[in-house]
């Protein structure tokens, strides 16, 4: 008898559009669970000071995936969606191999704690994966070693070509962190990564410094990288990035596009007595927060709230300007006998994209929201938030029959006497007329 099956692995390594298909889908998936789902969590736990074994929100993620409904991108069939291994976390006693269990302990998230979150979903029985470190309250030595970690991994990434061998990708990463990082060589895991598909884990395709097989296009690979026994103050914590991704000709294609920087992946925590400085980044609607029961807030919430003063002085500086001269030229217009009519405004809710609160819960779980600061009332049609301008909601009634409360909302519609025609602006277009929604679940008002 012949072990023919390295061979059989390699022939299946490269994956036809079908099977990228597949893996880019559920690729996808787990990276949005990470980003919606765990990240969130996590940034709650801290800010409500919550105590939360590791092993019960190990338990929420894998029933996240398993359910298959939340975070589901389109066009994915939920009852084919399943966990690849039971989700791993861990902010002590870290293991950085996929045998490691999530302990009963408590998570830790003091000061200068990581917490190490591990896992992968399976779609139609292709495979995909996540690695993540969440920072808490990181001094500036943990924020350089983690982006250091990061550029390690982007320079694995870079040498993953087609055409080169797995063993001088794992050399290369191994000779730059000797240069940068010599003490985090000496305990160097034995390989960064290996080949995936339907199996999960791939023997002869693990990404070693005996591996010569040679990288091929359309080859998908789970790669992490992570480091432990470092300290910072006394505290010993550990880092790991890892991502799915597929070779390219000049590079792979990261298909867990989950942030990786520190400003995205820290949880930064402020006392009110603190000064706080101004920062324009844009990113910072990416990083959700909340108001602390310790007196703290999430460092990017008070950036938000705050915004750049300077910014917004000049924007009302403008303002002013482009109102007194409309003015003027209403006053002149006025003087030579003519009378300027006034334009209606378009009824818009939100002017661009960006103002789209994407990340609120009420949106993920597709419940219907009131956007006070943008009067608008967002609703969940065909499992897509649709938001309306408050001016064209008719009415809005509710009623209970049985088990069941329906919520039904008249929408005004071309021809309504509460809005004027030219209101619409494309009148030859099919207007929605009412919605109605049911729920089964009935809730006495005086309970709040």
């Amino acid at each position: 008898i012949v072990d023919c099956s390295a061979q059989v692995a390699l022939c299946l390594a490269v994956k036809d559009e079908s099977e990228l298909n597949h893996i880019k889908k559920v690729s996808q998936y787990t990276a949005d669970v990470f980003s919606k789902y765990v990240r969130n969590e996590l940034m709650n736990l801290v800010d409500e000071e919550k105590k939360v074994k590791h092993s019960k929100m190990s338990n929420s993620i894998e029933n996240i995936i398993s359910d298959g409904k939340k975070y589901l991108p389109p066009g994915m069939e939920h009852d084919v969606v399943e966990t690849c291994y039971t989700p791993i976390l861990q902010s002590e006693n870290y293991s950085l191999k996929f045998s490691a269990t999530s302990s009963d302990n408590k998570i830790n998230y003091s000061n200068n704690s990581s917490i190490l979150v591990m896992f992968g979903a399976r779609y139609k029985s292709y495979c995909s994966n996540i690695c993540r470190t969440v920072l808490v309250e990181p001094s500036q030595e943990q924020q350089d070693n983690y982006e250091l970690a990061v550029s390690f991994l982007e320079n694995v990434y870079s040498n993953m070509k087609d055409g080169a061998t797995l063993s001088d990708v794992y050399l290369k990463c191994l000779n730059l962190i000797k240069e940068k990082r010599p003490k985090w060589a000496e305990n160097f895991v034995k390989n960064i990564g290996f080949g995936t598909g339907i199996e999960f884990r791939e023997p002869s395709l693990l990404i070693g410094p005996k591996n010569d097989t040679k990288l091929k296009k359309n080859m998908v690979f789970i790669v992490q990288l992570g480091f432990t026994g470092l300290k910072t103050a006394g505290k010993e914590y550990a880092i790991m990035v890892g991502d799915t991704v597929v070779v390219g000709e000049s590079g792979v294609n990261v298909l867990t596009p989950s942030k990786k920087k520190i400003r995205s992946i820290g949880i930064f925590l402020k006392g009110d007595d603190e000064e706080e400085e101004v920062d324009d980044d844009e990113n910072i609607m990416d990083n959700l927060t909340r108001q602390s029961k310790r007196n703290t807030v999430l460092e990017n919430k008070l950036r938000y709230e705050q915004g750049n003063d300077a910014t917004r002085k000049e924007h009302q500086r403008k303002l002013t300007e482009q109102l007194n001269k409309e003015a003027r030229e209403r006053l002149s217009a006025n003087k030579n006998g003519v009378v300027s009519k006034k334009k209606a405004k378009a009824i818009t809710a939100y002017k661009n994209i960006a103002n789209f609160p994407h990340n609120d819960n009420d949106i993920m779980d597709l419940r219907i929201m009131v956007d006070k600061r943008h009067d608008a009332v967002i609703l969940p049609i065909f499992g897509i938030p649709i938001p309306f301008h408050i001016s064209v909601i008719k009415n809005v009634s509710k009623s209970e029959e049985g088990d069941y409360v329906y919520l039904r909302i008249n929408l005004n519609v071309p021809g309504s006497t509460m809005m004027k025609d030219a209101d619409f602006p494309y009148p030859e277009a099919t207007y929605m007329k009412e919605i109605t929604y049911r729920s089964s679940i009935r809730k006495d008002p005086s309970s709040g």
